[in-house]
């Protein structure tokens, strides 16, 4: 079988990890709690309904999509400002046209303890130690028949079909894979100063290390998927009253040794007549830069409590002069977040 359908299974059976890989393709607002669960809760209001659509497209090899769906809230509040969070994420990958797929639930909870001065009374200058897990289900499919009989070669390690004397590994058809996943992350807010505000944090995925029946031989250690972290570093940062920046940097890697760096910025405008309002209407456009192969441009537009986000990636200069194929990818993003009643609650910064 040619080597992009084999990078595209290894790629959807590894559902858990493949948000960091693809990170790049849509921006931090699209799925908070997929990147960080400290993350989950840490926005100015009730609740926070995120939806997203990704689709890439590939010259030659595969096509990939992914779409999916979370929802967050604060549970309980209590003295100070700290609160407890719970969140949803659902999420849907696919590979040649369904052959390949993956399906992930994820439930999460997270801590918030709030520090506060004494006489601080517009938390101009609080922070945020949170601390989250989540429990996830995937299933992850593949199949066999369509791209056995599509493909012109057959990659002998992947022994679709028998050789004579050798039994039958998996057969043709759909066969499913079935696990359970534990993450955990840990996460730090800070506003310095209305004008200034600083988040960072550090997640790890797969810490049950789940065993993977589908291409383990191959592809993933006896033991099960590898661990996998994810840094982040991000900023509000007000220039004037009308002008932002909100630059983030994101790292991640596995314990096989793969990583990836990415970092950018958007540049945010607000329309409102009155620029301190509470719910103003602003408009943003970003520039960001995965190392080594893609490069990604966003923009979008807040409106009273909607958020609307477009992404558009392509394969660096770099990497198309090495030979790779590909139309680059575009991800839609569509928030709310619903009104809340004043229960004390402190969010050092809404970056999300």
């Amino acid at each position: 079988m040619k080597q992009p359908i084999l990078v595209a299974i290894v790629f959807c059976l590894a559902g858990s990890q493949s948000f960091a890989q693809g990170i790049v393709n849509a921006e931090l607002n699209v799925a908070p709690m997929a990147v960080n669960p400290a993350f989950t809760g840490m926005f100015t209001g009730s609740t926070r309904v995120n939806t997203f659509y990704s689709s890439h497209r590939a010259k030659s090899s595969f096509n990939y999509e992914s779409y999916g769906a979370s929802v967050d809230l604060p549970l309980v509040t209590g003295k100070g400002g700290s609160y407890l969070a719970g969140g949803l994420l659902l999420r849907k990958d696919v590979v040649a046209e369904g052959d390949l797929g993956t399906f992930n639930g994820v439930m999460s909870v997270a801590y918030h303890k709030i520090f506060r001065k004494t006489g601080d009374s517009n938390n101009a200058h609080a922070a945020d130690l949170a601390i989250g897990i989540q429990g996830g289900y995937e299933q992850s499919t593949i199949n066999l028949s369509r791209i056995f009989f599509s493909a012109p070669s057959i990659d002998p390690r992947w022994n679709y079909l028998p050789a004579p004397g050798q039994p039958i590994v998996w057969g043709l058809g759909t066969h499913p894979a079935n696990y359970y996943t534990i993450n955990a992350g840990i996460s730090f807010a800070k506003s310095f100063s209305p004008r200034m505000k600083f988040i960072a944090g550090i997640s790890a995925n797969n810490l049950n290390r789940p065993t993977v029946d589908i291409g383990r031989e191959y592809y993933f250690d006896r033991s099960g998927l590898e661990l996998q972290f994810i840094g982040t570093v991000a900023a509000n940062v007000l220039i004037s009253k009308r002008f932002s920046l909100r630059p983030a940097t994101f790292f991640y890697m596995n314990s096989i040794n793969s990583r990836g760096l990415v970092g950018g910025n958007d540049f945010c405008y607000n329309l409102s007549r009155n620029p301190d309002a509470r719910r103003p209407t602003s408009v943003f456009i970003g520039l960001w830069y995965r190392s080594g192969d893609v490069e990604m441009v966003t923009a979008g537009m807040t409106y009273n409590r909607f958020h609307i986000g477009v992404a558009y990636d392509y394969l660096s200069p770099a990497v198309r002069k090495s030979g790779a194929a590909g139309d680059g990818g575009m991800c839609l993003n569509l928030k709310y977040t619903a009104p809340g009643k004043k229960t004390g609650r402190v969010v050092p910064n809404d970056r999300f």
